[in-house]
């Protein structure tokens, strides 16, 4: 996103407060799946363009007690999931044929991610 022609990460940086801008998004399903306080393990289901940092951030303020992303994973995207997904060691052992097939394959379910709206 940006703010007077800026990515909104310089004036981050750059200690800068830019007016936030309200968003609409659809969480899908959002659950809870361990506590360990401080840290809220949960799973969100949401449509793209969704700001999870934001959207943490948000909840933090409202139960006025602060929130942070610890850590993210996007586990699915358009057609490609994580339980598809390769480990480098699979890569490594594959043909170069049979890397081209999956690569080339992939290139339609690519195109098809990379066309998804993030605003």
């Amino acid at each position: 996103m940006k703010y007077k022609g800026k990515p909104l990460y310089k004036y981050a940086r750059a200690g800068i407060a830019v007016p936030p801008k309200p968003r609409t998004t659809t969480v899908y399903a959002w659950s809870a799946l361990a506590l360990d306080m401080p840290d809220f393990e949960h799973r969100l289901v949401c449509a793209s363009g969704t700001y999870v940092r934001s959207l943490a951030e948000l909840v933090g303020q409202k139960l006025g007690c602060g929130a942070a992303v610890a850590t993210l994973r996007r586990e699915r995207i358009a057609g490609f999931r994580i339980e598809d997904a390769l480990t480098l060691e699979q890569v490594k052992t594959m043909d170069r044929e049979g890397l081209r097939r999956l690569m080339t394959s992939s290139l339609v379910g690519l195109g098809e991610a990379l066309a998804v709206k993030l605003s």
